[in-house]
């Protein structure tokens, strides 16, 4: 639900941190496969090893299109090995891939949290209810989760793939994505552009039981939905009777298909619902208190900071750029003030 883009500096610092200095380095990743090529005694194998080398830039730089181009090529390589066991044993060695992907961990001048950094994100991108803060002391560290979008177990080498590499949730990346292999036909990456878009939140009146978003295992109390719907009490935020949806409506078909990927895979829907309705409820009743009088008084008691209502509305209401640092800011733009500005302009 969160944008992300790969500065010109990241890619930069990475390719440095490949083919710099570590790249003469027998303990590195670009010496280690070299060898493993020139120890390779199988034809098929060594084809595979051939690819890597002469594709190695586009298989750490290349965004997902290339990433995913690269994929089929590795797979048929890869299953044109005739006997079992020389591929079984060959994706094995590759996982030389996995071990340069710890050292990235926290290698110096280069690494997984710099990386976060020069995101700047704090927020899970995928479902945007979670911090992933960048955290360093002499005490203890902690930063977000990446997610390797292309399986790094099944394709070993893009384990150090820039494009591959998405700051995440624990949740999102192993509690829901876990092992499933995402494709860019059927899911998006956050450094796809212009997906964020086409989706918009919104709510929607739950007539009955059976129409209520949610999980299972949090539906303790079996709720009676009248005949007769209270609108004025749901749109004021007095109830519950609503579910928050994600409208993709105006999105082309393979964009469309990639959205309700995501909100699948992630459970978007059935989380917001679960536990983001009391936000929903309480952010839409404070946003009637700022009426157009109290805002007028505002104006008039602070005009040196907000020359106009759409200035002070601007830093009342999260932005998009925002959405980096605050949970739930496309949730609060899209449902609180679409709802409300007709009611406080």
């Amino acid at each position: 639900m969160i944008q992300l883009k790969i500065s010109d500096e990241i890619l930069a610092k990475h390719e440095e941190f490949i083919f710099g200095t570590n790249r003469e380095k027998e303990d590195r990743i670009y010496q280690k496969v070299i060898k493993a090529y020139q120890n390779e005694n199988n034809r098929h194998a060594r084809n595979v090893y051939s690819f890597i080398l002469n594709r190695f830039k586009d298989i750490v730089l290349g965004d997902i299109k290339t990433l995913t181009h690269l994929k089929r090529i590795y797979s048929y390589l890869v299953n044109s090995i005739p006997s079992s066991n020389i591929r079984k044993k060959l994706v094995e060695d590759l996982e030389i891939f996995h071990k340069e992907y710890k050292y990235f961990y926290k290698s110096v001048g280069w690494n997984a949290y710099l990386y976060q950094k020069l995101l700047g994100i704090n927020i899970c991108p995928y479902c945007a209810t979670q911090f992933i803060f960048v955290y360093e002391s002499d005490n203890g560290n902690t930063r977000g989760t990446l997610d390797h979008f292309i399986d790094k177990a099944k394709y070993p080498i893009f384990s150090i793939s820039i494009y591959n590499l998405i700051p995440s949730c624990k949740v999102c990346n192993s509690d829901f994505k876990g092992s499933r292999e995402a494709n860019i036909r059927n899911n998006y990456t956050p450094f796809e552009e212009n997906i964020i878009e086409y989706i918009t939140f919104k709510r929607e009146v739950i007539h009955r039981q059976e129409e209520e978003i949610s999980p299972s295992t949090v539906i303790d109390i079996k709720k009676e939905y009248k005949d007769e719907i209270d609108y004025v009490s749901m749109f004021l935020g007095m109830n519950e009777d609503f579910n928050i949806k994600v409208d993709y409506s105006t999105a082309p078909k393979e964009i469309a298909r990639k959205i309700k990927g995501n909100i699948e895979l992630f459970h978007i829907e059935e989380i917001y619902n679960a536990y983001h309705k009391n936000y929903i409820q309480e952010s839409i009743r404070k946003a009637y208190l700022y009426n157009h009088s109290y805002r007028t008084q505002l104006l008039n008691s602070f005009n040196k900071f907000f020359q106009s209502e759409e200035e002070l509305k601007m830093a009342i209401m999260p932005t998009v750029e925002d959405d980096r640092k605050n949970i739930l800011g496309k949730l609060t733009r899209d449902i609180v003030y679409q709802e409300t500005r007709g009611f406080t302009l």
